[in-house]
């Protein structure tokens, strides 16, 4: 999956940011794989080897904790996978290869931060989709009204039964087609990212 229209998006948005501090002069201890080097998870990236199950790990576990210590929130990423971030670090890191991979770990979840879950929500699965589709319940109805505003209509009003998810994705494969996305009318992560993160085309 090809992400060329948020490297220079997210890489603006990541550098911009300011890492919390720590200490009374910013510093903090780093453990494991958090200390290695954006050459690194290039490099892994690249050669798609065991690293990046160690950096996926790593990044769980850093996501994990954010959910727990972190005001105001239950899940920080709410829809995007452990695969999907990697690819957005990995484009922020092109950016910056000097730095370690805490730094932009740390900075792309603070300009992920207005995407999270603020409560806990229900897990619900889509029905009447080509693949499994499993979501919170309140990414569902950001979903949706993502779409109203955007001009998409809806005749049912509640996510209740497999009419109101047919008509779910009908709307979501419209708006694919109207952004050049492949109209398979699935929630997948690229088009996830269109809805909630990426500038919307000029016309």
């Amino acid at each position: 999956m090809k992400y060329c229209g948020l490297s220079f998006f997210l890489a603006v948005m990541v550098w911009a940011s300011v890492a919390p501090a720590a200490d009374s002069n910013g510093d903090f201890a780093i453990r494991g794989v958090g200390r290695f080097s954006c050459t690194e998870l290039l490099d892994a990236l690249e050669k798609k080897d065991e690293r990046l199950r160690y950096f996926g790990t790593w990044l769980d576990g850093y996501l994990s904790a954010t959910n727990q210590l972190s005001p105001n929130t239950f899940d920080a990423t709410p829809w995007q996978t452990t695969e999907l971030m990697l690819a957005l670090l990995g484009r922020a890191c092109a950016q910056r290869p000097d730095v370690n991979f805490m730094a932009v770990v740390g900075r792309l979840a603070s300009e992920m931060r207005p995407l999270r879950l603020t409560e806990k929500s229900d897990v619900i699965r889509l029905s009447g989709f080509e693949t499994a589709q499993v979501h919170y319940r309140a990414v569902i109805e950001r979903v949706r009204a993502r779409l109203l505003q955007l001009g998409y209509s809806f005749e049912n009003t509640l996510l209740a039964d497999d009419a109101a998810f047919r008509e779910l994705r009908k709307q979501v494969r419209d708006f694919q087609q109207n952004n050049k996305l492949p109209p398979t009318g699935n929630l997948d992560q690229h088009t996830l990212l269109s809805l909630f993160v990426l500038p919307k085309p000029q016309d």
